[in-house]
């Protein structure tokens, strides 16, 4: 067995990799001989030590040069995590082992809803402390008014300003006090406040006030803590780039614990404020860290299932949080009781590796071979041969810049606007349970409770991956008219009105979606859609304006209509191209999208290999072979004695090729694609 610190050089002799979809095959040839099973074994334990830059380049000159590869790290891991085992019992393990978090971070994310909760208040009148307190001493005391709901309730700010000491002297008692006259009488704001503790023992809106003239000092508590959470995502990701997503969710967990607890025994308001500012970006740190690691640990056939149960921890985390406020109702032992156990994340240190494809990324292949052999034995997988292996760590460079290209950037902006419009309905939601005349521990445990079916649901939909064409799409630009807009509001609230007598759950919902659809559709109207993408909103309405005129029998308007509907579809689909053009990223996605679309069975190749099985990791060879294989989707397979070469033991590297001639339908229609040979398809 050879030593474990002993350095791979490229092989003497001129090596042959050929990869089907299901095995790779290395047998080499020259002076180096064939590769044995022994030497096979051993190559699996070797640990990879040469960086690209040692490496010389060779008689291929360019060829050979890592400074001219275009494979990414990312193509080059993949690779690799498909033979030691990309979804597996080791990403699970792994999985478990991070996703606790979630709930930890859910505990102070959302536990603004108690510790800063407001409770019923009314001015306090010293001079009635002395008075029998089995009486309402609001009664006389607090003037009434009507409250946002349309309901009486008494003033939380102001009261009766009277010679209540005079008239306690005079003795004034609590019976007294709902018969007092209140016309006339001048009413003042107050500073000093009694607070009702039939729900919560103390908030932290009750320690400092944070009520009236003061109210908006609570606001800073969710916003600063908001703020914490961007801070955290910015800051700590790019340390997690620059040092490692293990580094840094250790370093988020100590911090995390840290200034979690600090929040418990903090006496002044702008301190509580800048504990719970870093713990939130600590905590964001650990949630995004954990999340990377997931995501760059396990295929892509797995990413969509553990990116949505990821969640599901946030979501249990969201439902225990009430039910620990309900038994602890002082809002510092709260605080306490959600802070300590954090300090099982300290865990971490012993049971969460680094992350190997980020290791790949920055040259350390000891370390990452070292993680993937562990795979490798968990997963029942293997390491490619050490040739194959050198190959591929050559091709590590850069990873895709995430704003490099325009529809990336698109994309981007798309995400983060709709991430923040749910970020305000979810959280708004949360934090305005105080004004819902209900339990606040049940509405906190219910909403929890109904993210888990969503993230399943989720999960099997984009499985599944359903038509977005089920979508209903509206006019909202006519919602700029500020006529319609006002229009709409109006006729919305009194759809509104009739869901109040409503008490069935099941009924109310229904109502609800049937009011509100039916609501769009009048004052808005819906927009013609079809469930092919590229079909513009112009070509839809064209399309609905000939069947439109060709039921009163107009046929010469009809076939002028159906023209240029047809000239319309030809554009849509001229641009439709274009878009796929630049959704490319690169020659390897669009290699396996070609043979994707060719074949039902789905392959799991990360690498594009020429026809004779050699691996093509360079950008002219990349776009040869591409050009290559998309001509051979129109032509027959070419002579065996092509793809196989003497001396080389392997399969077709490519699935064999339909051997019908195209019609005279499709050949007209791929010479007219812009920008493409019409050769081609002969």
């Amino acid at each position: 067995m050879k030593d474990s610190d002993e350095n791979i050089n490229a092989c003497g002799g001129s090596l042959t990799p050929n990869m089907t979809d299901d095995n790779v095959d290395v047998v080499a040839t020259g002076e180096a001989g064939e590769v044995d099973a022994k030497e096979e074994m051993d190559a699996k334990e070797t640990t990879f030590t040469m960086k690209p830059e040692d490496r010389s380049s060779g008689e291929n000159g360019d060829a050979n040069n890592p400074a001219k590869r275009v494979g990414s790290a990312s193509e080059a891991f993949e690779h690799i995590l498909f033979q030691v085992g990309s979804y597996g019992k080791w990403q699970w393990k792994i999985f478990f082992i991070v996703s606790f978090c979630g709930i930890f971070t859910a505990f102070h994310n959302l536990s603004a809803a108690f510790i800063a909760a407001t409770p019923e208040h009314w001015c306090h009148v010293a001079a009635l402390d002395t008075l029998d307190g089995s009486h309402d001493l609001r009664n006389g005391s607090v003037p009434w008014k009507v409250g946002w709901e349309g309901k009486g309730e008494f003033s939380s700010c102001t009261y009766y300003n009277r010679n209540w000491t005079g008239l306690v002297a005079g003795g004034l008692t609590g019976d007294d006090l709902p018969f007092l006259p209140t016309s006339d009488v001048p009413i003042q704001g107050c500073h000093d406040w009694v607070y009702d503790h039939a729900i919560y023992e103390t908030t932290a809106v009750e320690e400092w006030d944070l009520v009236c003239l003061n109210k908006y000092r609570m606001s800073f508590i969710q916003s600063t803590y908001m703020g914490g959470v961007l801070a955290g995502a910015l800051v700590l990701s790019e340390l997690a780039d620059k040092f490692g997503r293990r580094t840094i969710s250790l370093v988020s967990a100590v911090g995390f614990l840290v200034a979690s607890v600090s929040v418990a025994f903090v006496t002044p308001y702008p301190l509580f404020l800048i504990f719970r500012f870093f713990v939130a970006a600590f905590g964001s740190g650990i949630f995004l860290s954990n999340f990377v690691i997931i995501m760059e640990t396990v295929g892509s056939e797995g990413r969509t299932v553990m990116g949505m149960m990821y969640q599901c921890f946030f979501a249990v985390g969201f439902m225990l949080l009430p039910a620990i406020a309900y038994f602890v109702n002082d809002w510092r032992s709260l605080q306490l009781w959600i802070s300590i156990p954090s300090v099982l994340m300290l865990l971490y240190y012993w049971f969460l590796p680094e992350s190997p494809r980020w290791l790949m990324l920055q040259g350390r292949y000891e370390d990452a071979l070292k993680i993937l052999r562990q795979v490798a034995k968990t997963n029942g997988g293997s390491l490619p041969p050490k040739e194959e292996l050198d190959v591929l760590c050559d091709s590590v460079e850069e990873e895709i810049i995430l704003l490099s290209t325009p529809n990336l950037r698109r994309r981007c902006l798309i995400i983060f606007f709709a991430w923040f419009v749910v970020s305000m309905v979810y959280y708004g939601l949360t934090f305005s349970g105080g004004n819902i005349n209900a339990s606040p521990y049940l509405l906190v445990f219910l909403s929890g409770l109904v993210e888990i079916p969503s993230y399943i649901l989720s999960c099997w939909t984009l499985k599944k991956r359903i038509s977005r064409g089920n979508h209903t799409v509206f006019h909202l630009e006519k919602l700029k008219d500020l006529t319609c807009a006002h229009e709409y509001t109006v006729a919305v609230s009194n759809r509104f009105d009739v869901l109040g007598a409503l008490e069935d759950p099941e009924e109310l919902w229904d109502t609800f979606k049937r009011e509100t659809l039916q609501t769009a559709k009048e004052c808005i109207g819906e927009r013609p859609r079809s469930r092919h993408g590229f079909v513009s909103t112009e070509t839809l309405e064209k399309i609905e304006e000939s069947r439109a005129v060709k039921l009163p029998g107009n046929r010469d308007q009809h076939r002028a209509l159906s023209r240029r509907t047809r000239t319309l579809l030809g554009r849509d689909k001229k641009r439709y191209v274009r878009s796929l053009a630049e959704d490319v990223e690169g020659p390897p996605t669009a290699y396996r999208a070609l043979k994707k679309l060719r074949s039902k069975t789905q392959s799991r190749a990360s690498t594009i290999r020429a026809a004779d099985g050699r691996l093509v990791l360079d950008m002219d060879g990349q776009m040869a072979r591409w050009a290559e294989y998309f001509g051979q989707l129109f032509t027959v397979d070419p002579p065996i004695e092509q793809l196989h070469t003497s001396g080389l033991r392997a399969k077709d590297a490519d699935p064999p090729i339909d051997k019908t001639a195209p019609s005279q339908r499709s050949q007209r229609g791929c010479s007219k694609v812009e920008g493409w040979k019409g050769s081609w398809c002969l």
